[in-house]
Order: structure tokens, then sequence, then C-alpha cells
């Protein structure tokens, strides 16, 4: 009887193992597919910066490419490097339309040039910087 109930203990954890595996996998794979909106950023004071406007970003992993809107401007640019858990953007590039206010617009894109690693928690796309300081924070559109 033991050992029938050490078996299914050890099913029970392998279950939830495997379960916990697909979960990371499916967020992974909505990271590298998805529209993600902009809800946080943090400003030079190291405040985060209200974010009203409608900012957006997407990468494409198999084209080492982003592309999005600061709430401005259409950006786009290149990947430098995306592995599991390290994500650099390339110089960013931008139409050039004049807006009222761009001072979230130019404050996203070089938060952007600083990114060094990311995290997928909570549904939240979770950028950072050098420290593993969060600088960025979407949630899926």
């Amino acid at each position: 009887m033991k050992k029938m109930k050490l078996q299914v203990g050890i099913v029970v954890i392998f279950a939830v193992l495997m379960s916990s595996c697909n979960c990371v996998k499916k967020e992974q794979k909505d990271f590298e597919n998805g529209i993600w909106q902009l809800e946080k950023m943090q400003e030079k004071s190291s405040k985060s910066l209200k974010v009203e406007q409608n900012i957006q970003l997407a990468l494409n992993k198999k084209e080492m490419k982003f592309s999005g809107n600061d709430g401005c401007n259409n950006v786009f640019g290149k990947l430098k490097k995306y592995t599991e858990k390290e994500l650099e953007f390339g110089l960013v590039y931008s139409t050039m339309m004049a807006c009222s206010d761009m001072e979230v617009s130019q404050q996203f894109q070089k938060l952007l040039e600083k990114v060094r690693f990311y995290e997928i928690a909570n549904e939240k796309l979770l950028l950072k910087d050098e420290n593993q300081e969060v600088i960025l924070t979407f949630r899926q559109k």
C-alpha cells in the first residue's frame, strides 16, 4: 500500500512539473508572436512614468527584428541578441512625425536601447537593463 501511494505521489509531482513546463513554453511562444502594449516605463529619476499613449512592441525572432510604435512614431530595427533570458535591441529607427509631446516617445526609445534582459511573469513582459532592473513593463494586446 505504501509503495502504491509513493508511485501515485511521484506521478502527481511529475504531472505538475510537466504542466508548468508547458506554461513557460506557451508564454515564450506568445512573447515571440504577440504585440505588447506598454504599461509602465522608468523615468530618468528612477520613477515610473505613467503611460497614456498607445506604445506597442512586436518582436520577430526568426528575422531578428522588432517593430512598434512609440506613441507618436513607428519604430523599428534589428535585434542584436535574443536568447532564453537575454534581449538586446540594435539602433532604434523611427518615422519623423512631429507630435505635441515627444518626451514619452524619446524616453521609450532610449530605454529600448538599454534593454539587456527580459522575463515573462504573470502575463507581463518585463524588459530589464544591465543590472536586471525592470525598465519597461508590457502586457499582451
